[in-house]
């Protein structure tokens, strides 16, 4: 069986609850990426959206998990104005040469997650073996166990 790790950033909370569920579903391990910047209230907002429609990639705090040390890494994100956001563009730009095999997932609350993971997949310089996207809603209301699984299911972890 492969090594598997769960990165993600969330700014929510969304992201993170399906980061922990997809590691719990896999037994992988979990990186949350963390920047130093000020994310909540309208501050915060701003601040992330700004980032993200200009590509822009804060600092980022020191990882844990090395993505070398694994053979399939799994990045999560939301999905900030129709982009990634952008500690998960960071993350990837800094580890894409470490990061053998990869599959993304995002939360969003609106329809845009495929710009979100066409970025992913430039900045990775590379497409991912699956993709996954879930509404904020139905984390809320609990309704993406079915997807989860399915997504889980669809990666190759021999």
């Amino acid at each position: 069986m492969s090594k598997t790790l769960v990165a993600y950033y969330s700014r929510s909370g969304h992201t993170q609850r399906i980061a922990e569920m997809l590691a719990k579903r896999l037994g992988a391990d979990v990186e949350a990426i963390q920047d130093g910047s000020q994310r909540r209230g309208p501050g915060g907002f701003l601040r992330s959206a700004v980032e993200a429609l200009f590509g822009m990639e804060p600092e980022l705090q020191p990882i844990q998990h090395p993505p070398k040390d694994y053979d399939l890494v799994l990045v999560g994100t939301p999905v900030w104005f129709g982009h990634v956001s952008s500690p998960v563009r960071r993350y990837l730009r800094d580890h894409r040469d470490e990061i053998r095999r990869a599959a993304f997932f995002c939360t969003q609350g609106g329809r845009s997650a495929q710009h979100a993971f066409t970025d992913m997949g430039q900045v990775l310089a590379r497409q991912p073996e699956g993709t996954l996207s879930l509404g904020d809603w139905d984390i809320e209301h609990d309704g993406c166990g079915p997807a989860l699984d399915g997504f889980a299911q669809k990666l190759d972890l021999h």
